[in-house]
């Protein structure tokens, strides 16, 4: 009867401690997992100032340009922040001449710079180009059904010269031949441009074509002022070669016997004045910042007024290179007046 008693005492405390305990609360959930957590972005960069040099138009300041300097400023300033770059200042200015322009490169007196390639090479060879742009076209109708040459919609930042035969019975017998020879060549009547780039890729091409022979090796060259008569002489059979950019002769059906390595119009280029920009963080950053201007149709009319025919577009496997042996084969002298 004690071993009873003993046990149901040991039952009612047992009892007596459960009631004591409380009851859970239905109403309350779990507590959330701690969320992973989040990598911390890289401080934005603060910096004084940035100043961007573009080259004019045609040479000159025109009334339109000076209109544009100030948005497109802002709108570089904006478009900066976006990227993590503060500036207090961010000022675009016009250069008074290439020469000048690539003389600030080199002594460190501006940031960037659009220049025309010419004056990279000459002032501002090493620098990193980030970006590129071809040269202006023109958009061709010339009567004669497939002799019409529209400028293509795509383009790279680039153009070729091509060396194209002529409509004529003698551009056609060239036409079939794998690799004229230099003599066949200097048989023909050729239509170049009167001046430009063409001439100097043209004189690169001949050169290492055919042993160090040049333009001036030709004996029957006439010179046309505009891309428009030389697409017309071409078709006519007035001439047996034309040289013209491969843009310019899209949809022309002319047969080429030869193209040019790439050549550009403008680059940007970026100084190593100030540490902070001379990295590749910045540069990328520059890089999609004026991607985004070229993609905006008000933007991209700013940056027209200001000199950029065209889009820039990143750069791709750029090489100096031929610009270099240009100089060798011409004897230090390129026909593209921006040189100077």
């Amino acid at each position: 009867m004690k071993r009873l008693w003993t046990i149901l005492l040991a039952l009612a405390l047992c009892m007596a401690l459960c009631a004591c305990r409380k009851a859970p609360d239905n109403n309350t959930t779990e507590p959330d997992t701690p969320p992973e957590p989040i990598s911390s972005q890289e401080e934005p960069v603060e910096l004084d100032s940035f100043l961007l040099e573009l080259r004019s138009a045609g040479g000159s300041v025109s009334p339109e340009s000076l209109a544009a300097l100030e948005p497109l400023g802002q709108r570089f300033q904006t478009l900066l922040a976006e990227e993590g770059y503060l500036f207090d200042s961010v000022q675009i200015t016009l250069g008074a001449s290439p020469r000048n322009t690539g003389e600030a490169l080199t002594g460190k007196t501006v940031d960037a710079a659009l220049v025309n390639i010419e004056t990279y090479i000459k002032y501002a060879d090493g620098l990193p180009v980030l970006m590129t742009s071809a040269p202006d076209g023109v958009d061709l109708n010339v009567a004669g059904g497939s002799w019409s040459a529209p400028m293509a919609e795509d383009h790279p930042g680039w153009r070729t010269v091509g060396i194209f035969a002529a409509s004529s019975d003698y551009g056609q017998q060239l036409a079939k031949e794998e690799k004229p020879s230099f003599d066949a060549l200097a048989q023909a009547v050729w239509a170049v441009p009167a001046e430009g780039r063409e001439l100097d890729y043209l004189n690169l091409w001949l050169s290492r074509q055919y042993e160090g022979r040049t333009l001036a090796d030709l004996p029957h060259v006439e010179m046309v002022e505009d891309t428009d008569g030389i697409v017309f002489a071409a078709a006519a059979g007035q001439v047996d070669v034309a040289v013209l950019t491969t843009g310019s002769a899209t949809g022309s059906g002319l047969a080429r016997l030869g193209e040019s390595t790439r050549y550009y119009d403008m680059v940007l280029t970026v100084s190593d004045g100030q540490e902070a920009l001379a990295n590749e963080a910045f540069h990328s950053a520059l890089g999609r910042v004026v991607a985004a201007l070229c993609q905006n149709e008000e933007d991209m009319t700013l940056l027209k007024a200001l000199g950029c025919a065209h889009p820039m577009i990143a750069a791709e496997d750029f090489d100096t290179a031929d610009l270099q042996e240009m100089l060798e084969v011409m004897g230090g002298t390129l026909t593209c007046e921006s040189w100077e």
